[in-house]
């Protein structure tokens, strides 16, 4: 199982720099989609940089070091907020952006496209934001690791697997924020159509929000409980 995680994570690191690639080198005349990618991706690697750290395995223990810990969150999470925040303040130039010219127009596309292209980019943030605060200003890596534990005590489940939930969890996060990159380029390369796109956004990154919703909410639910 390290051996896939170390594979994915490499995988994952190059894919997201493929996309900061074909952001800058095809998107250089329209900024606010050229940025919308690069939220996308760096999406993507939070949640993979998260599903690392958040592991059981070697590669994740050099983050025990609060301070290497602390840059990472700091650069990754500041990168994210600063990119997903220009797609929501920007979220008129990317929904037309993305409009079909060729089909006729109906009520209510600019809500169905608002949900398709900028929601499952936006609603990372919150809970991206609350990641980084709780792992890396609030406490540290081994009290996280005590705090799944001390979940799964409460909870009369086998040790490690809170752990794991948040582990798969971010993974989902990783691949649907993939897919949804992969769809776009589809699209625009003329491959399938605006339904078909907005049809793979959904399929991937709705059973992600979701995911996160709860492990969301399990997770914060002892947050404040004593050990």
């Amino acid at each position: 199982m390290e051996s896939v995680v170390n594979v994915f994570t490499i995988s994952n690191v190059i894919m997201c720099g493929a996309s900061v690639r074909m952001a800058f080198m095809h998107r250089q005349g329209d900024i606010t989609a050229r940025n919308a990618f690069l939220g996308t991706a760096l999406s993507s690697l939070f949640s993979g940089f998260f599903m690392v750290w958040i592991g059981p395995f070697a590669m994740g223990d050099i983050f025990n070091n609060l301070l290497i810990s602390r840059a990472c969150f700091a650069v990754i999470v500041g990168l994210n907020a600063v990119f997903i925040l220009d797609t929501i303040l920007k979220t008129e130039e990317v929904v037309e952006g993305r409009r079909d010219r060729k089909a006729q127009d109906y009520q209510g596309r600019v809500l169905v496209d608002t949900m398709g292209y900028v929601f499952p980019v936006a609603w990372g943030m919150p809970l991206i934001l609350m990641t980084g605060y709780i792992a890396s200003i609030l406490h540290d890596r081994p009290w996280f690791m005590e705090q799944c534990q001390f979940i799964d005590g409460m909870r009369g489940t086998p040790l490690g697997v809170m752990q794991s939930h948040i582990f798969y969890q971010q993974l989902s996060t990783s691949l649907a924020a993939s897919y949804a990159s992969l769809f776009v380029t589809l699209r625009d390369k003329r491959l399938i159509s605006k339904s078909q796109e907005l049809g793979g956004i959904t399929l991937f990154s709705m059973p992600a929000l979701v995911w996160s919703i709860f492990t969301t909410i399990i997770f914060t639910s002892f947050l404040f409980m004593e050990h």
